[in-house]
């Protein structure tokens, strides 16, 4: 059963990745029981009720619940508060609308399943809106582990290693090959003893033969007077150097800007866009960094990471030149455009509102930067 009791909420950023949900007139004590332990909720595009594109799946219901442990949360008199982080506040801030509403998975006096639904009103704290997390990495993702041993109990003791069973029955052997090993070895010093000598002996003898002045001489007739296939072989020699540089102009030219974090470069990167970016993030990218990423991102059509880059700089309190350019992209009136950003009204709108209401920025410099980025994306 699902019900929409007219109820709001408040959302309050709390810094990167993390958001207060303040729910008005909500009896959590009435209405979730163990709400201490845990609650269902999702949150969906208002009038659309379509889900965000960015949402947690994992662990999620077929409905799209997701079950979280609330953090600090607390019934203050007639409403009720709790802190929400990770995925859910990345998937909120990678919306470009603001415009949500909560689903509540409850339960009634009858101990019937209840889906509450309350309109969401998004908060600015301190001139900054709901932003992902940046530096977090994907840490649901297993990491590589080396190759298991059959019993790793039997090799490893409170003292240390243990010494494996077949050790002692090998130790014999090993001492009684001990003679023919340097018996070998003797041999082999002397066949190179040998070799180093008669080398020694070849070039000693050479140089009292007197060898080296008919080369001399010969040398000095074929510099006076040299072969044709001489004079050939020369140009080329003297023509090889002048060619190398051609390959790195034309290379230049096909890389254009790329980020100075070699981590945050996407050319010849295989894989899912999400784990590129996070391998970038995961080393505290420049905010130069990102804006290298995000060039190299429209120029490759890698869209889900330059949106996303987009997305988060742009709501940033000094990414107001980034709310810029995703504006004019999203215009449908523009002649900018870029494949990775679909144009738009609401969306233009949106971003054009985040520009708006910084009274201290600078025009040109959105222009800029969007000059910069639609150069790169040509080449």
């Amino acid at each position: 059963m699902a019900v929409m009791d007219n109820l709001s909420a408040r959302l309050t950023p709390e810094g990167r990745g993390r958001a207060q949900v303040y729910l008005i007139g909500f009896n959590a004590l009435k209405h979730i029981p163990n709400y201490r332990q845990e609650l269902k909720l999702l949150f969906v595009r208002r009038g659309s009720e379509e889900h965000l594109g960015d949402w947690p799946t994992q662990g999620a219901d077929p409905m799209g619940f997701v079950t979280i442990k609330p953090i600090a949360p607390e019934q203050k008199g007639l409403d009720f508060k709790f802190t929400i982080d990770g995925a859910i506040v990345d998937a909120l801030a990678y919306d470009n609308t603001d415009n949500f509403l909560l689903k509540l998975h409850t339960v009634d006096a009858s101990g019937q399943d209840v889906i509450r639904t309350l309109n969401v009103d998004v908060q600015r704290k301190n001139g900054r809106g709901l932003e992902a997390n940046l530096t977090r990495t994907a840490t649901a993702q297993p990491t590589p582990q080396p190759t298991a041993q059959p019993t790793p109990q039997a090799n490893f003791s409170a003292g240390g290693p243990a010494v494996p069973p077949s050790a002692p029955a090998a130790a014999p052997a090993k001492s009684g090959g001990n003679g023919l090993f340097k018996l070998l070895g003797l041999l082999l010093l002397l066949i190179i003893l040998g070799v180093g000598g008669y080398f020694l002996w070849q070039m000693f003898a050479g140089s009292l033969g007197g060898s080296a002045a008919p080369e001399a001489e010969q040398t000095e007739e074929q510099a006076e007077e040299p072969t044709e296939e001489e004079a050939a072989e020369e140009e080329t020699a003297v023509e090889e150097p002048v060619e190398e540089p051609a390959p790195q102009e034309s290379l230049a030219a096909d890389t254009g800007m790329v980020s100075d974090n070699a981590a945050c470069r996407i050319a010849g990167v295989k894989g899912d866009e999400r784990d590129i970016l996070n391998m970038c993030l995961a080393t505290k990218p420049s905010k130069e960094d990102l804006t290298g990423m995000l060039a190299e991102a429209l120029r490759l059509e890698r869209c889900e990471i330059a949106q996303r880059i987009l997305r988060t700089l742009g709501r940033a309190p000094d990414g107001t030149a980034f709310a810029f350019v995703y504006a004019t992209f999203a215009d449908p009136n523009n002649v900018a455009q870029t494949k990775c950003i679909v144009k738009r009204d609401s969306d233009a709108q949106y971003w054009a509102t985040r520009v708006k209401n910084d009274h201290n920025f600078n025009p040109a410099d959105g222009m800029a930067l969007l000059q910069q980025l639609t150069a790169e994306s040509k080449q």
